[in-house]
């Protein structure tokens, strides 16, 4: 009996950090009004069409940033401050691929048409559990995720030139 109590324990505690959240905390300060556009794809991005369709890492990452900066929304429309968001490349998206995923996220933030600030960001992930497809789109949302918490800070204060995440 004692066995199991430790096992189920053991189980428990696997279980809770394998698990992610669904949204990372808020950046701290006033909201940021700022209009985020669904990012778009480099010509030599090398995404294989599948994972554009079912991953939609170009809608999953504006959407992650809005999750974090207050006053950001994602849209179509404008605003005085637009953030532009070009995917330039993904490494190891293929669905049949076994090890770990990466991004290249080049931004531009304008206010009122006048660039203040861009960005390179890049971050890895592994495929997740669920294997195929929904493996490799997992990852992609961890990325996302990622590039969200690093992005969030700059948007608040942007510079040119800034390199961010690995």
């Amino acid at each position: 009996m004692r066995r199991a109590r430790l096992g189920l324990s053991i189980l428990a505690l696997v279980l809770a950090t394998a698990c992610k959240g669904t949204s990372a905390p808020a950046a701290s300060g006033p909201p940021v009004n700022v209009t985020i556009p669904f990012a778009s794809y480099d010509d030599h991005s090398d995404t294989p069409n599948v994972v554009k369709q079912k991953c939609k890492f170009h809608e999953a990452l504006p959407n992650a940033i809005a999750e974090v900066v207050p006053g950001a929304t994602v849209s179509t429309g404008s605003s005085d401050k637009v953030l532009s968001l070009t995917i330039v490349t993904m490494r190891g998206v293929d669905p049949a691929w076994d090890g770990d995923s990466s991004v290249i996220v080049r931004g531009e933030l304008r206010e009122g048409g006048t660039l203040i600030g861009d960005v390179r960001i890049k971050h890895s992930a592994i495929k997740g559990v669920v294997g195929a497809m929904g493996g490799r789109c997992t990852a992609l949302d961890d990325i996302a995720e990622l590039m969200a918490t690093d992005l969030a800070p700059w948007i608040r204060e942007p510079e040119t030139g800034v390199e961010l995440g690995e």
